[in-house]
């Protein structure tokens, strides 16, 4: 974290700041509200009159939402129940950027947030070419392998990579970047809960290595978990950071697909990676596809929208088997000869199959390279997973069980 003072930041006055605070820790008040209520008063006079169950005095009606008599008792209870010490605490070793602030990334967003709160380096918001790479938490092992080279690839071109950390198509898309230190390009992590507190908890140690070697960014104050609207929220400085948003893989629904609407509303370009029309994790992606999006393949595809020279982009093993299945290249086998292994170790491999074929049908020889494992002990496992219920078989094609 950096070790700034978030007075000097956001403003010179500590009462200014600690009511801003409070504000934006009402989980019930929420980004527009906040914006509204401070558009035309100073912050301590509106937790002044909402600790009163009032709005201040000749406060505008609201634009597009609804204010009542309910709202206004909620707002009340929670001012009260904070502990205002502890906000404050735990909010000083955050930097916290206002509209006011030079690396402020909003100035021309429509809907922006109200703070930020930053661990890292905020230069990385305003400067250089900025792409989000966005997709499903439920990705298949290909989908992963195309992240991590577009992360990668990105990366190799000087393009920072802007995602939400979240499993899946986003940890992949920044595992690449992570890979390259020299070129210019970075990672900024968009997340919904306060930077201390990371979600999730698999994703800790990812978490800390974009802080220290990019940039984590969130409008959620230190010390709050993300609440259920945050999420989606946060897809909007995502879409606002980005000058393109890519879609490595979605369902029919989800934040992927949210956060390219928001794209839309910004007027940003949408680009998404075909996949198997079979998959399900690749029914949001391809549908964007049919409504426009501009169609990628690799990093080398984005570079060239963007008008960069790129190094050759290539995909690792996985992705490299995969795609020569579909354009029907014989993949090379494992030796046949199976390793004996434990009851723990084989239970391990279970959950990694069924996790692999989460998102969607996967080819046999995809995951004999996903999961690094002989053909006849790949056999025998798929076979004990479809006897058990946890996993369909199609042909070829391995596949999630149907609940």
């Amino acid at each position: 974290m950096n070790n700034h003072n978030p007075l000097s930041v956001l403003t010179r006055n500590r009462s200014s700041f600690q009511a801003t605070l409070r504000l934006v820790s009402l989980t019930n008040l929420g980004v527009s509200r906040t914006r509204w209520l401070l558009g035309t008063h100073p912050p301590e006079l509106v937790v002044e009159c909402l600790l009163r169950g009032r709005l201040p005095p000749h406060q505008p009606p609201p634009p597009v939402f609804e204010v009542n008599e309910m709202m206004l008792e909620k707002w009340r209870h929670g001012l009260m129940a904070q502990d205002v010490d502890q906000i404050m605490r735990a909010n000083q070793g955050a930097l916290v950027l206002d509209a006011g602030h030079d690396r402020w990334p909003f100035a021309l967003d429509s809907d922006p947030p109200v703070l930020l709160f930053v661990a890292g380096d905020p230069e990385l918001l305003v400067s250089g070419r900025r792409v989000a790479v966005v997709g499903t938490r439920r990705c298949s092992a290909v989908g992963r392998s195309v992240a991590r080279e577009i992360g990668r690839t990105l990366a190799q071109s000087g393009v920072s990579v802007v995602s939400g950390l979240a499993l899946g198509i986003d940890a992949a898309a920044h595992q690449g970047a992570g890979r390259i230190a020299t070129h210019g390009g970075a990672r900024i992590g968009v997340v919904a809960s306060g930077l201390d507190m990371a979600y999730p908890k698999r994703n800790t140690a990812l978490w800390e290595e974009v802080a220290r070697t990019g940039v984590l960014i969130s409008e959620t104050p230190m010390g709050e978990r993300a609440t259920r609207w945050r999420f989606p929220a946060r897809n909007r400085l995502i879409a606002g950071l980005s000058e393109l948003v890519v879609v490595v893989e979605s369902h029919a629904t989800g934040g992927a697909l949210i956060t390219v609407d928001e794209a839309a509303i910004r007027g940003i370009d949408v680009a998404a990676v075909p996949g198997s029309v079979n998959s399900p994790a690749c029914a949001g992606s391809n549908e964007l596809l049919l409504d426009g999006a501009t169609p990628v393949r690799n990093g080398r595809d984005i570079c060239q929208m963007l008008g960069l020279d790129t190094p050759v982009a290539g995909l690792d093993k996985v992705g490299q088997q995969a795609m020569s299945l579909e354009a029907g290249t014989p993949v090379p086998c494992k030796p046949a000869a199976p390793s004996p292994v434990g009851a723990d170790a084989e239970q391990t491999l279970e959950q990694a199959l069924v996790s692999e074929v989460a998102g969607g049908p996967l080819h046999l020889d995809a995951l004999v390279v996903a999961l690094d494992l002989p053909v006849i002990q790949l056999l025998a496992l798929v076979a004990k997973l479809e006897r058990d219920g946890n996993i369909v078989i199609e042909g070829s094609m391995i596949g999630p069980a149907h609940n």
